[in-house]
Formats: C-alpha cells, sequence, structure tokens
C-alpha cells in the first residue's frame, strides 16, 4: 500500500495537476475566511468551510475520475496486479494519496482560526471539529469517485457521473425542502450527505453523522476494491 501511495502522490506532484488541485481549495478557503470571517465577522470556521462544499463537488470528481480508469485504459493495472499487491492495497494507496492532495490546503487553513484569535474570540473546538467533518467528507466522496472510476476506462466518464453523482447528493437537500410529498421528501433528506456536516457544527460532534461518513466511506472502497477483485480474475 505504501508503495502505490507514494507512487500516486508522485504522479500527482509530478505534473501540475495536483498542484492545481491545492491551489484551487486553498484559495477558495481563503476567499471564503475572508468574507465570512473577515468581512462578515463570523467568529466560527465552520461556516468558511460549508461555503466551500460547491468547490469539492467538481474538484473531487476530476482529482479521482483517472485514479483507476486511467490504470485500466493504459494496462498498467495489470502490471501492479503483477507485484506481490492485493487489490485493497491498490484501492487504498490510491484513496490515501488522493486523500492527502485534499488534505493539504486544509491543514494550511487550519492555521486560519488561530491567526483569527489574534483580533478576537473564536471558537476553537467548533472549527477544528468543522474541520475534522470537512476531511470526512472528502474521504467519503473520493471513495464514490473512486468506485465510479473502477467502472470505466475512460477518465472522462469518471469525471461526468462523479460530477452529477455528486452534485445530486449536494442538491437533495434543496430538492426535500421543494417537494411537498412526504415519504421523497424523507428519502432526499436520508441521501443528503452534505447536510448532514451540519453534525460537525456549533461545537458538537454528531456521533451517528461520524458514523454514516466512516461507514460510506469504508462501503465504497470495499466495492471498489470487489470491482478490482472482479476485473483481475477475468
Amino acid at each position: 500500500m505504501i508503495s502505490v501511495y507514494k507512487k500516486e502522490l508522485r504522479i500527482a506532484f509530478g505534473g501540475i495537476f495536483g498542484y492545481l488541485a491545492v491551489a484551487i481549495l486553498l484559495f477558495s478557503l481563503g476567499a471564503a475566511a475572508l468574507i465570512f470571517n473577515l468581512f462578515f465577522g463570523y467568529a466560527d470556521f465552520c461556516y468558511t468551510l460549508a461555503a466551500t462544499q460547491p468547490i469539492l463537488v467538481v474538484l473531487i470528481p476530476l482529482l479521482s475520475a483517472g485514479s483507476i480508469a486511467t490504470e485500466r485504459k493504459k494496462g498498467t493495472l495489470d502490471l501492479l496486479f503483477s507485484l506481490p499487491l492485493r487489490a485493497s492495497d491498490v484501492v487504498l494507496g490510491k484513496f490515501f494519496a488522493l486523500l492527502t492532495v485534499l488534505a493539504i490546503p486544509t491543514l494550511i487553513a487550519s492555521l486560519y482560526p488561530i491567526l483569527f484569535s489574534f483580533w478576537g474570540t473564536v471558537p476553537l473546538l467548533s472549527s477544528y471539529l468543522a474541520m475534522l467533518g470537512y476531511l470526512l467528507l472528502d474521504a467519503l466522496l473520493i471513495a464514490l469517485c473512486m468506485l465510479i472510476s473502477s467502472l470505466t476506462r475512460k477518465r472522462a466518464v469518471a469525471a461526468v457521473i462523479g460530477s452529477v453523482a455528486c452534485s445530486a447528493i449536494y442538491l437533495c437537500d434543496f430538492a426535500a425542502a421543494l417537494i411537498p410529498q412526504v415519504f421523497f421528501s424523507r428519502t432526499l433528506n436520508h441521501a443528503a450527505l452534505f447536510a448532514r456536516y451540519v453534525g460537525f457544527m456549533g461545537g458538537y460532534l454528531d456521533l451517528s453523522v461520524l458514523v454514516l461518513y466512516l461507514t460510506l466511506t469504508a462501503l465504497f472502497l470495499f466495492l471498489t476494491v470487489v470491482s478490482l477483485e472482479k476485473r483481475r480474475t477475468t
């Protein structure tokens, strides 16, 4: 797994795409902090993180699309399987490499609440719990997009389907508010994973949301491993 992780990081930062992803997310977090924390005067950093969620809807599918689809297209996935590596090693190595790319700007942004505390009272516990939830949401979406990437050989197809899936999840909360029918409204509320992020806001941790995010992440990774194992044996 470590060898795959290092290889994926070299690929990400061997070209411009990894740096571009870090720059886009870091710029978005900085702009949101400027607007919400400095301009509007919100002390809690959770509003800044929540405001950048639409960026994740586009950025994560683009970042994750080629994780497996490109390997399948080039035939390098078969080369990886010729090594003493399990499918789970390949999937987890790629997963943690992608998560590291997104964690870099998030960790840099983690300095903002400390800096803001020099000019006023900042709820640090609430801010860092929100940051934990933000990283867990990143992990969930990466796992979902990796699963989608494992089902196709075309990076563009994986990017489009991943973007549609993440957008649908993001819009579930808004759609639920517009649909008067109780059954469909409740169904959409259950699928509104972005809206569940509120469980990390306000200075408390909703364990049910924590378990949900971790469970879904593990499920998507498991399904990705199953997908790779199936193709490995065929």
